[in-house]
């Protein structure tokens, strides 16, 4: 089979995925997604030297494959961080994700995206490139939605990858100024090599709270490649309603979603939506199997728990009270995986080493003191989670 042709099984006909989502699209997120019945998963962004950084290594009790930070580029604060552990986890694959795993990479350089991919290879299905992502870390290296403003850069990178891999290629963009640069871009990237394009119908820096998805932006765009390559939709895809006018406004067949399926995975049944603490507490007992650390697992459940990311006039579609009484703050009061058990009364569990490195720096009161963390960050004492820079 060619790319193009493996691209097609995977990204055409009424695929419904998992978004890469910083922080929470981890190996329990994604597992869970697909037991709900996610066609795909997608990796959070991994930076492209961040993963050659590391060894790979086969991990027979839980039926994984490991990409292990070696100690050597770890800083003296990530040691000292990670005192309690004996790897630093950057990746963990399940077996369950076989056939359905896409690994997106932030990058901004077409040789180091190679060596990156090169080293991932035999473990994914699909490459995804980030020329989306609006955050300080992905673009002050060139990487994510800097990519809209760099056509020849984004152009190279996917050349690159197409000539040397046998795995399809794909990019998740926003859009750009005006449809017609959106089109001429994707235009772009189709004729340089790759075999889909995601969509979010946002541009960079629109609040997904306040700026619905700007939808009337992707019917151009599918009716010109929808022929060539799949056009995957992403943003305000909120329930099954959502996702069937799309398809039929737009005529794209396959959508992604991230923030419907951060605050329930079960949006990937085909069964009606689940009570979200059932939904929780399913989620921390995929994060036990794969020996999740709860730091991690904290801040996805928080994720879960608040409505502050969805557009207003859907708020009220998100219901914040669980019956027995747990709250963000509750969460928040949780130090250890059994903390977290206890609150959401999963129990019978065996409490494992917590492997996987925590390789952001977040304040509780991301969650609990918005206004007040917003002020801090914005006076230059920044206590938002942040990747790790490489020493």
């Amino acid at each position: 089979m060619t790319n193009q042709e493996k691209a097609d099984a995977l990204f055409r006909n009424n695929k419904v995925m998992l978004a890469p989502m910083v922080r929470a699209s981890s190996t329990p997120h994604r597992t869970l997604s697909l037991e709900y019945g996610a066609d795909l998963v997608y990796s959070e962004e991994i930076i492209d030297r961040s993963i050659t950084t590391c060894d790979r290594l086969e991990n027979e009790k839980l039926g994984t494959v490991d990409y292990i930070r070696k100690a050597s580029y770890l800083s003296v604060k990530q040691r000292r961080r990670m005192a309690e552990c004996d790897t630093s986890i950057i990746l963990r694959i399940a077996r369950e994700e076989k056939g359905k795993f896409i690994y997106q990479m932030g990058t901004g350089n077409s040789q180091f995206a190679l060596n990156s991919a090169l080293h991932v290879i035999r473990d994914i299905d699909g490459l995804d490139i980030n020329m989306g992502c609006p955050r300080s870390f992905s673009v002050d290296g060139g990487m994510g939605s800097a990519l809209l403003s760099d056509l020849p850069q984004a152009c190279d990178i996917i050349k690159t990858l197409a000539r040397n891999l046998d795995k399809p290629v794909s990019a998740k963009i926003r859009l750009l100024k005006t449809p017609h640069e959106t089109l001429h871009f994707c235009q772009s990237l189709e004729k340089a090599g790759v075999n889909a394009i995601a969509i979010h119908a946002r541009f960079v820096g629109d609040d997904t709270a306040l700026v619905p998805a700007k939808s009337d932006h992707w019917t151009p765009i599918v009716e010109d490649l929808q022929s060539k390559i799949p056009i995957i939709l992403n943003g305000d895809l909120y329930t099954k309603q959502d996702i069937k006018e799309m398809k039929a406004k737009t005529g794209a067949t396959s959508v992604m979603l991230a923030r419907p399926a951060l605050y329930n995975p079960s949006i990937f049944s085909d069964e009606p939506i689940l009570d979200r603490t059932k939904v929780i507490q399913e989620y921390i007992r995929h994060a036990l199997k794969w020996e999740t650390n709860y730091k991690n697992i904290k801040y996805v459940i928080c994720e879960m728990m608040n409505s502050r990311r969805h557009i207003q006039h859907r708020v009220k579609q998100f219901p914040q009270m669980f019956p027995a009484g747990q709250t963000i703050a509750k969460n928040c009061a949780c130090y250890s995986m059994k903390d977290i058990c206890r609150l959401w009364d999963v129990s019978n569990q065996t409490f494992t080493s917590q492997t996987l490195s925590d390789d952001y720096v977040y304040s509780d009161d991301y969650f609990l003191n918005r206004d007040d963390f917003l002020h801090k960050k914005n006076n230059g004492n920044k206590h938002d989670f942040k990747r790790t820079k490489l020493k």
